[in-house]
Parts: structure tokens; C-alpha cells; sequence
């Protein structure tokens, strides 16, 4: 606090006229007994008040230990509103231009006068009882007086941590409480700021067992978490940081922080509160990606290579095979250096890196949270060289288990190629003979995941993964069996060759032996039949399944099974007609289930949905079936937007019937 001052004086009496109109306009009334007057730039120090123009009377800094006492005074005589402070050899007066000016220093001065009292008493060893009463004082005045003060609070936090650090006794859960019941209405009142951070982090540091701050920041971390967007502040990201690190340090550990994040999330189903997922998330994934820098952690170690292998270079040795199987050493070292970095890293970042994960995989627990967290957490969201580490994708393991896990094709999906590649049974990281890997790609290929993509995703294993899913099919992996017969049953394998290699695969299994004569002696896989089938009204998905069980439908290209009960439970037959052109489902009890599979095998042309159970999202699947000309959406939920992506996106398009939909009113 810095502000201008007039000063008078008439023998023992000093008198202070504030003359900065910044916080006090200068006022300077007909006071006919002063004498002298000089102007001072004084400031509220921590020990005392100082001028920037120590001359006469402000020569030496007014200590706060020399003050007796301080008290407003009115001066009737010209209403002068002034403030009076009285030492062992005079009184100094310091005046206001109003009484609430002079009542804002008055509080200035004797908060600061208490600052120094609390110190002076703590730095002499006083009873705990003692310094939680000063304490209160000071935190009474800082909420009920006006202050001329802008950092009172973090002036009290610096106070509390240092009493922490010379205090044991505040351990014990009755001054424990007493303490954090003093601090909470000030850590409420007053806005977390970097300064705030840095006080929390130097104690955190100095003290990373204690309780207290735990239970004073709670408040303010839950609403960073919850109202504030921690990548637009990376300083409330290390608050974050660090406060879940000293909740790790808790005599529970880990339960510590599982029981916070459980408390942040609250007791409903549906967190209410939009940011906290990505806060956290956030946070986890910029202390693994800290953890693991490439400057800090890989840059050490290829330094040192180099270094070596260049003295191996430069060295003269009589023996030169020696020399170079030394040099030949450092080659292969040197290439597997990504797969090194718990050799480099010390027990303490590790240590940060496990904690992280373990946040993320206490928030995987939340089904709520769980599609946001697997959209997040991509293998493009850590540094390339960290998948290759055998350590953190062991610790990922669990969490990807969960997503397979998932009914939810928002959370499926996420399962991209990318996680594909990274626990491939042929990368040096799968420890687990293709496990994660089959339930990867179970997961994906679930009816509806991949609505309209199927042949796609198929293609893509055919042609990156199909050496490994023909090893892990040979060794009785049902999930791969399921996939080459797939691939098989749909046409995705073009050369002979990878055909033969595939029946070979398959027939080396008793079980995929007996899948491949299944697939070949299927009725729908003859050529033969006839090309239009209807079946009777009112019938049902066992009636379907009578009429195709016998002879070959393969021939099959128009299907009407309109006024009908036959429900998603038949689709499986009807996606097998690989010739079928046209399809009647209205009046039937098809859903958005059985949609999104027809549309992973099959591509129509003409396709009647009248009256049936689809919504707008499955509705919207049909973007897969390109050669459609004719669509008949007529009685259903379909929107406007849905119909005019469908007529972008389905260039062969001739005809839509969309009577008695919304979208029909605006178009």
C-alpha cells in the first residue's frame, strides 16, 4: 500500500494529511494550529510503515512495535476525519477526505499491526490455543473491515502454512478443525489465483502429509474442476496436479483420491457438471505425457548411446573384433531405446504415472463419464514413444478391457485402428497372446457398432492384420474364426491365393473346421432358387425361418415380408442374400437394431421402411446403402435433416416417399 501524505507538526504532534486521490483525495481544510507541513509517499510494509522520502519526520520507518495504539478520530473542528497513531514519543495523525476512507486505513493499519503480533508470537514458540485466537482475529477483520489491502488472503495463507511447518500440535484433529473452520470463509469469499497455487505447491513440498490444507482446498479444487476450463488456464491444471498428488500422499493413498473423485462426480448417475470429465482428464494425461517427455527421459538416454558408441569409435584397440562386437552392442541398445524409459525415469515420476492412470481408471467406473473418457483417450492423446512402452500399456490394459466391455456403440467406436495397432499380437508390447486384441475386434464387429462400415472395417483387417488373425484362429481363437468366415461369407478376399491361405487356417481347428463346412453347405450359399419370395401376412420370425430352411435362396433379389410380425430377430437370415435387390419391411416390427445390420451387408436398391419401429438414428445408417434408388420412409420418425443428408449422400437416389413425417412439413 503506497499513497501520498501531507505532514504537519506542532511540537510532540504530528499530524498525516492523505493526499493521493487514487484511494484518499487530498483535503486540506483550514487547520490553524499546524505549523509545518510535508508531503511523504508512505507504504504499509510488513514490520512497518516507510516513506519513499525518508526526510524530518518520516527519517526513520514507523515501526509497527513501536505503536501503542491506533484510533479513528473526528476533529470536530473543520470535520477533518483522521486517523491517530500513538508511540512511546508522539502521535502522528493521518487524515481522510471521508469517514469511510479513514475507517479503510484505520483496518489497513491495525490488520497489519495483528500480522505482526501473530508472527512475533509464533516465532516465540506460543501455545496453538494462542495463535488459533490471533488467527481468528485476523480473519474476522479481513471479512467484515474494509481494507486498503489487495493481498490479504494469500498474507494469511502464507501465515497458516508457515504455522503447519513449526506447529506438529495442528495434526491433532480438534485444532484441525478449528483451523480449517477459520480458513474456509476466506478460501470461499476470495478467487483462486496463481499466486494462491504457488502457496499451496511450496507447502504441499514442505509438508506433503498434511491434512489440513487437503480439507481447505477441497472446496476450490471442486470448483475449478466443475466451472472452469483448465486448458484455457494451465496454471489451475498444476493446482489440480498437485492437489491430487498431496491426496496421493494421505495415510489411504489411493483411496484418498478415489473418494474425491467420487465426491466431484456426486451421488446421480448423470453428472450434472460439463467440464469436470475433461478437467480431469486433462490433468491426468498432461502429467503421463510430463512424465514421459521425450527431452527429460529419451533425450538422456540416446545422449549417453552416442556418447558411447562414439568412444567405442575412437578407441584404439589391438583386437578389432572386439571393438566390434562393442559397436555392434550399442546398435542394438540404441534401437531399443523407446522400450527402456522405467531404466531412465525415476521412482518419482513413475510413481506420478501410475497415480494418473489410476484417476483415469477410477473415472472409467463411472458409466456416465465412460463414452467422453474413450473419446479422450486416444493413442494420439501421449507422445508416439510412450506406446511402445511395455509398462504404461500394461497400466492402460484395464482400461481398454472396459470399453470392450460397453454395450454403448459411443463408446465402442472409440476403439479406432489406432488401438488396433497398438496391442497387435506382433507388436512387442502384447504380452497377452491377442486377448485385448479378439475382444477389440468382437467389441467393433457387435450388431450395429459399425452400422454401414462393416465391409469396410473387414477390409481393413484383411489387409493390415490378416496374417494375425489367420495365427490366432489357428490356434482356436473363436473370435478370429468369426472373422474369416466373415470375410469369407461377404466376398472381402479377392486373390485366390489368400483365400486358400484362409480355408487352410480356418480347417486347422476342429472348430474352424466345422465353421467352414457350416458356411458351405448354408442353403443360402447355393446358387439356385427363386428371385422373389413373399411371405404370407401375419406371420412370424419362425415362419421366416421354416421357409428358408429348405432349398437355396441365394438367387433371392426381391424379399417382401410387408404386414408381417417378423421382428430384428430375422435379419440374420435376410443380410445372408447377397443377390437381394429389393425389400419390403412395411408393417413389419423392424428396428434401428436390425437396420444397422442390413446395412453392414447389404446394398439395395430399393428399400420400403413404411409404418416400421426405425428412428432418425437408424434412419440415418442407410447413408451405407449408395445404390438405393427407391426409399420409402413413410409413418416414420425421420427429420429434415436426416432426409437431406440422405439425398447428399445417396448420388443413385430417384424416389423418397416421406408422407406423414416431420420432415414433410418443411419440405
Amino acid at each position: 500500500m503506497s499513497n501520498k501524505f501531507d505532514l504537519f507538526s506542532e511540537g510532540q504532534l504530528k499530524v498525516c494529511i492523505l493526499s493521493n486521490t487514487s484511494i484518499f483525495q487530498k483535503l486540506l481544510h483550514h487547520i490553524r494550529p499546524l505549523r509545518r507541513r510535508e508531503v511523504h509517499e508512505i507504504s504499509l510494509n510488513q514490520d512497518e510503515i516507510t516513506s519513499k522520502s525518508p526526510t524530518a519526520f518520516f527519517c526513520k520507518p514507523l515501526s509497527f512495535s513501536s505503536m501503542l495504539h491506533v484510533k479513528p478520530v473526528d476533529v470536530k473542528r473543520g470535520s477533518i476525519n483522521c486517523v491517530k497513531i500513538s508511540t512511546d514519543t508522539c502521535s502522528y495523525w493521518l487524515q481522510a477526505p471521508n469517514a469511510y476512507e479513514r475507517d479503510c486505513l484505520f483496518y489497513s493499519i491495525n490488520w497489519k499491526m495483528n500480522v505482526y503480533k501473530f508472527n512475533v508470537k509464533l516465532n516465540n514458540s506460543m501455545k496453538p490455543k494462542e495463535l488459533i485466537q490471533e488467527l481468528k482475529v485476523l480473519a474476522s477483520l479481513t471479512l467484515t473491515c474494509p481494507l486498503c489491502i489487495d493481498d490479504t488472503f494469500q498474507v494469511l495463507l502464507d501465515l497458516v502454512f508457515c504455522l503447519l511447518s513449526q506447529k506438529s500440535e495442528f495434526t491433532k484433529s480438534i485444532l484441525h478443525e478449528e483451523l480449517v473452520s477459520i480458513l474456509i470463509p476466506l478460501v470461499d469469499r476470495y478467487q483462486c489465483s496463481p499466486k494462491i497455487c504457488d502457496a499451496f505447491k511450496k507447502n504441499y513440498h514442505q509438508s506433503p502429509h498434511s491434512t489440513i490444507v487437503i480439507s481447505l482446498f477441497k472446496p476450490t479444487i471442486q470448483d475449478i474442476l466443475r466451472h472452469k476450463d483448465c486448458k484455457r488456464w494451465p496454471w489451475m491444471k498444476t493446482f489440480v496436479f498437485e492437489y491430487i498428488r498431496a491426496l496421493n500422499c494421505q495415510s489411504n493413498g489411493i483411496e484418498s483420491v478415489c473418494n474425491f473423485i467420487r465426491s466431484v462426480h456426486g451421488p446421480v448417475s448423470q453428472c450434472p457438471h460439463v467440464l469436470l470429465l475433461n478437467n480431469l482428464v486433462a490433468v491426468c494425461l498432461s502429467a503421463i505425457n510430463t512424465c514421459f517427455s521425450t527431452k527429460d527421459v529419451l533425450g538422456k538416454k540416446v545422449t549417453s548411446l552416442n556418447q558411447q558408441q562414439n568412444m567405442a569409435a575412437n578407441t584404439i584397440t589391438l583386437d578389432k573384433e572386439v571393438a566390434e562386437n562393442n559397436l555392434d552392442t550399442m546398435q542394438v541398445v540404441s534401437a531399443d531405446v523407446k522400450n527402456t524409459y522405467s531404466v531412465i525415469m525415476d521412482e518419482e515420476k513413475w510413481e506420478t504415472v501410475v497415480l494418473f492412470v489410476e484417476v483415469l481408471k477410477e473415472v472409467s467406473g463411472f458409466r456416465d463419464w465412460l463414452p467422453g473418457l474413450a473419446c479422450a483417450l486416444q493413442p494420439g492423446s501421449f507422445p508416439s514413444e510412450t506406446m511402445t512402452n511395455k509398462q504404461l500399456t500394461s497400466l492402460l490394459y484395464p482400461l481398454l478391457e472396459r470399453f470392450t466391455e460397453d454395450d454403448r456403440e459411443s463408446v465402442v467406436k472409440c476403439l479406432s485402428y489406432s488401438w488396433l495397432s497398438v496391442y497387435s499380437p506382433d507388436r512387442s508390447v502384447c504380452e497377452d497372446n491377442g486377448k485385448l486384441f479378439s475382444k477389440m475386434v468382437a467389441a467393433l464387429l457387435k450388431p450395429g457398432i459399425l452400422a454401414g462400415k462393416m465391409k469396410k472395417f473387414l477390409a481393413t483387417l484383411a489387409e493390415t492384420y490378416l496374417q494375425v488373425i489367420m495365427m490366432l484362429a489357428s490356434r482356436e481363437n473363436v473370435v478370429m474364426i468369426k472373422v474369416l468366415r466373415e470375410m469369407l461369407n461377404i466376398g472381402i478376399l479377392t486373390d485366390e491365393k489368400e483365400k486358400q491361405n484362409v480355408v487352410s487356417a480356418l480347417c486347422s481347428t476342429p472348430s474352424g473346421e466345422k465353421t467352414f463346412k457350416e458356411l458351405e453347405s448354408h442353403p443360402l450359399t447355393k446358387k439356385t432358387g427363386p428371385k422373389s419370395f413373399t411371405l404370407a401376412s401375419s406371420s412370424v420370425d419362425s415362419d421366416l425361418q421354416a421357409a428358408f430352411k429348405t432349398g437355396s435362396r441365394d438367387n433371392l433379389e426381391h424379399l417382401d415380408l410387408s404386414s408381417t410380425h417378423v421382428t430384428s430377430e430375422s435379419i440374420d437370415i435376410i443380410r445372408r442374400l447377397r443377390n437381394l435387390r429389393q425389400l419390403n419391411l412395411s408393417g413389419t416390427n423392424i428396428d434401428d437394431k436390425g437396420l444397422r445390420i442390413l446395412c453392414d451387408y447389404l446394398n439395395l436398391e430399393s428399400l420400403n421402411l413404411r409404418e416400421t419401429m426405425v428412428t432418425n438414428e437408424g434412419i440415418a445408417c442407410l447413408e451405407a446403402m449408395t445404390n438405393l434408388k427407391y426409399l420409402n420412409l413413410n409413418s416414420t420418425e425421420v427429420n429434415y435433416c436426416t432426409v437431406t443428408n440422405l439425398k447428399k449422400n445417396l448420388p443413385n437416389l430417384l424416389e423418397m416417399n416421406i408422407d406423414y413425417t416431420e420432415a414433410s412439413v418443411w419440405i
